[in-house]
């Protein structure tokens, strides 16, 4: 493979006089288009520590990478970077499904636009909400935001209340970013409701336990019924579990007996009606052996003469 001669710009210069002596040999013999094993086997230097080396000087962009590394690199950073994790499994979860390259590299490339971590999240959730969530429109919609220098909360005009229900909201389903317009609705819903904000909390975590996900009208449905059975407690919650629970078995049984029904090839209407019949069958049976007795005792007594008569 034939070797390229290399260029360096006036800032990547500044960058690697910075740098120590071994990591300016690797960018440069990478800039000239040598290999990691090729440099490894000319300098003897481990793999692994060219590797780390590669990785540090793309993050700084001192690099340029081709789109596989850029991916590798993204990879790593998701299991380096709590923040760039938090996005990717906020993603994910609008994805219902695992993530392609291209919207990780995406996702990744946003975090380069230097906005808060809290703001980012404030925005996919926005864009979740009215059903505008993509890659490639968040990518647009946060690159207008740098542009227009909204890195922070104080740049959007919105500021955290410190109302207890929103925090019992925020801690019982996990989030870590801001309350979009329509979950603050939601809050004020509940605050109506006349529920304390622990149990605001406790519906949040059992939302999250038995969808797996932050679900607000989920949750709503659980603290509208605790209000319609007049909930104040955690005792009445095991109260209402119970029933619930019993009610449930018997709809299970009631069910199976249904299906088992269906197996022998009666429903429950054709066993009430063969139950109807069988009845009938028996006052009829009665009655025949009623009259048959009646007759032979009129034989009897009128006598087979009289009969002929």
């Amino acid at each position: 493979m034939k070797k390229k001669s290399v260029t360096l710009r006036a800032k990547e210069i500044k960058q690697l006089l910075e740098k120590d002596e071994l990591t300016i040999k690797v960018c440069l013999a990478l800039k000239m288009g040598y290999t990691i094993q090729e440099i490894a086997k000319k300098t003897g230097i481990q793999i692994r520590m060219i590797e780390n080396i590669r990785n540090d000087l793309l993050k700084e962009k001192i690099l340029e990478a081709a789109p596989d590394d850029m991916y590798k690199v993204a990879l790593q950073a998701a299991r380096e970077d709590d923040d760039f994790a938090s996005v990717l499994a906020q993603a994910q979860e609008y994805h219902k499904r695992d993530l392609l390259p291209r919207h990780i590299l995406l996702l990744y490339q946003i975090m380069e636009y230097g906005i808060d971590t809290d703001v980012l999240l404030y925005l996919m959730a926005n864009l979740q909400e009215n059903e505008k969530y993509s890659e490639e429109y968040f990518a647009k919609v946060a690159k207008q935001w740098k542009d227009s220098n909204i890195l922070h909360f104080e740049d959007i005009g919105i500021k955290e209340t410190e109302d207890e229900y929103y925090t019992a909201a925020k801690q019982g389903f996990a989030i870590h970013r801001m309350l979009t317009k329509k979950e603050l609705e939601y809050i004020e819903k509940w605050k109506r409701y006349g529920l304390s904000y622990k149990l605001v909390k406790l519906a949040c975590e059992r939302t999250v336990f038995q969808t797996g996900k932050i679900a607000f009208a989920y949750c709503d449905k659980i603290l509208r019924e605790w209000q319609q059975n007049n909930v104040q407690s955690e005792l009445d919650i095991a109260t209402l579990d119970k029933e619930y629970k019993k009610q449930r078995r018997e709809e299970l049984a009631r069910r199976k007996e249904m299906s088992n029904r269906k197996r022998r090839g009666q429903s429950p209407k054709d066993s009430e009606t063969t139950i109807i019949q069988n009845n009938i069958l028996a006052v009829q049976n009665v009655y025949v052996t009623n009259n048959s007795e009646e007759k032979e005792n009129y034989v009897d007594d009128v006598g087979v003469e009289n009969l002929d008569e």
